[in-house]
């Protein structure tokens, strides 16, 4: 446990770096044309250039703080400043949800753009779009958002090439976040083979992510696992990997107050189960389970309640009798040979992120109390059948 909030705390510290960097992320180099400012200090457009000299030397933080926010003068200005520093002013301002200015500056750009294909590089128009598409994956307009990133990703001049790669990772997202989980792990599965490695990575996140968010940890984990051999510094794979951590150690640990025991046909059979998970060990209020028999058949659900001051313990009482199985009726029929499991209801599995994959308790039926009453069973069968 310890273990997993060092490295939760550790990342949130470090949040933003080595993470999720690909075309639009990469360093920028130094044009020829931003070395000198074209206007002196005095001018209000000073800053707007001193801004853009800062970023393409690679401080960020100081040119985002220089620039202030002057959309007005950077949408009269923009001709004269690079496509690529326009650009990640637009992705700034969508990443602090600021979306007018960055809706506003994106369509701009992009008329300029389609307007003069030939003065800015092939990269840069498509990172332009790939910030617009953006735009409309934060807003959660997921349909619009897909269909701009399938644009890009079937355009011909960005084929084999990180602009799509980038689209086609999006896209993976978007289908996840759609809860098409399917088709998210398919698209997926072809990127976290890429040969690139950023592309891996990114990929074997999302897969992580995929399995997260259907509650399969232990798959999930997998996934962060092969991430994280890759690239052992990606902030998002160890947050990811600090949460499901945290989030099994979460779970109920369910054990039985003794071995399997001997239903008695005719008796009140007990219901056990005990938790170290303290959400339920605290409750009051009663815990509810599915009571089944194999093979014969029958099936009831029951209710477990605190059981006195031992916290963390749950008792119930079923009613059993020897026959032929009544689904729902209260009372759990059973046979000879039949073995009887309890577990929690999947109505209570759902509200309490349960995922267990064995029943809580398995018992047979005493074949002692059975030879009694079957020739019983046997009369009321046949009863039953004329």
């Amino acid at each position: 446990m310890i273990r997993f909030v060092c490295i939760l705390l550790a990342c949130m510290a470090t949040l933003g770096c080595g993470s999720n960097r690909l075309a639009e992320e990469q360093d920028p180099l130094v044009p020829q044309g931003v070395k000198a400012i074209p206007v002196p200090p005095s001018d209000p457009r000073y800053n707007v250039f001193k801004s853009q000299r800062l970023y393409f030397t690679g401080k960020k933080a100081s040119a985002w703080k220089i620039y202030g926010k002057r959309n007005d003068l950077v949408l009269k200005e923009y001709k004269s400043l690079e496509l690529s520093f326009v650009t990640w002013l637009v992705r700034r301002h969508t990443k602090l949800g600021e979306i007018q200015a960055a809706t506003t500056l994106a369509r701009t750009l992009l008329q300029w753009a389609d307007s003069n294909p030939q003065r800015h590089s092939t990269a840069d128009r498509g990172n332009l779009r790939l910030a617009y598409a953006n735009i409309r994956f934060v807003k959660e307009e997921y349909p619009v958002a897909r269909a701009l990133y399938d644009q890009i990703r079937t355009t011909a001049e960005f084929r084999h090439t990180l602009i799509q790669l980038e689209a086609e990772l999006r896209i993976a997202e978007i289908t996840r976040l759609m809860m098409d989980f399917d088709l998210a792990t398919e698209q997926l599965a072809t990127l976290a083979n890429h040969a690139d490695q950023n592309v891996k990575v990114r990929a074997l996140f999302q897969l992580a992510l995929v399995y997260h968010d259907q509650t399969d940890y232990e798959e999930a984990l997998k996934y962060t696992r092969k991430g994280l051999k890759l690239a052992p510094d990606y902030v998002d794979l160890l947050l990811l990997e600090g949460k499901i951590g945290l989030k099994i150690r979460a779970r109920p640990t369910v054990r039985p107050y003794q071995p399997p025991r001997i239903v008695v046909p005719g008796r009140r059979f007990k219901l056990y189960f005990a938790t170290g998970d303290m959400g339920l060990a605290a409750m009051v209020t009663p815990v509810e389970v599915r009571v089944w028999t194999e093979p014969g058949g029958d099936e009831e659900f029951s209710r477990l309640f605190p059981f006195s001051d031992n916290i963390g313990k749950f008792v119930g009482i079923i009613m059993t009798e020897l026959g032929t199985a009544k689904k729902h009726d209260g009372t759990l029929q059973v046979l000879k040979n039949d073995k009887v499991f309890y577990d929690f209801s999947e109505a209570f599995k759902e509200k309490h992120h349960i995922r267990s994959k064995a029943p809580i308790w398995s018992a047979v039926v005493s074949n002692a109390s059975t030879k009694a009453d079957s020739k019983k069973i046997t009369r009321e069968v046949k009863r039953e059948k004329k």
